[in-house]
């Protein structure tokens, strides 16, 4: 979609794998060279994580990013990626806000490349270290949060 064609705010999505349209809308990113090298990684999926998307609906994704939910009742945000069209239009930040919220009343972590440490830090997360080029971040659940 062009910029020109987009909403001034982009929908954002709760999805899993098990999603009829999860592949249409993750599969080009996981798969994408760039998208490896802007988060120092592949992203990866499994049965039971949770991404929060922006978008339409079957189209590939203007960003993303990960919640993995723990037996432990604590939980980790991570791959965070914006296309370079949305960069410095507060779609990180939005996204990891919906993250927040998805992963409920929890303890949560993250590790967080430099360009994102605002977005994570808007969302209540605080640094724990920073101990090479990455970020360590941790998040505690607010009192005032409800079960989700």
């Amino acid at each position: 979609m062009a910029p020109s064609d987009r909403p001034a705010a982009v929908d954002l999505a709760v999805r899993t794998n098990t999603d009829p349209d999860f592949y249409q809308v993750m599969g080009p990113h996981l798969a994408s060279k760039t998208v490896h090298k802007a988060l120092g990684g592949p992203p990866w999926d499994e049965d039971g994580k949770v991404w929060v998307t922006a978008g339409a609906d079957g189209e590939p994704a203007l960003g993303f990013v990960g919640v993995v939910l723990l037996k432990n009742g604590t939980g980790r945000v991570e791959s965070l990626y914006t296309v370079p069209g949305e960069r410095d239009t507060g779609l990180a930040q939005r996204l990891v806000a919906a993250a927040v919220q998805a992963a409920g009343p929890r303890h949560l972590r993250a590790v967080v490349p430099p360009q994102f440490v605002d977005a994570y830090t808007a969302a209540g997360f605080a640094t724990t270290a920073v101990p090479d080029k990455y970020t360590r971040m941790h998040r505690d659940p607010d009192p005032t949060e409800q079960p989700t």
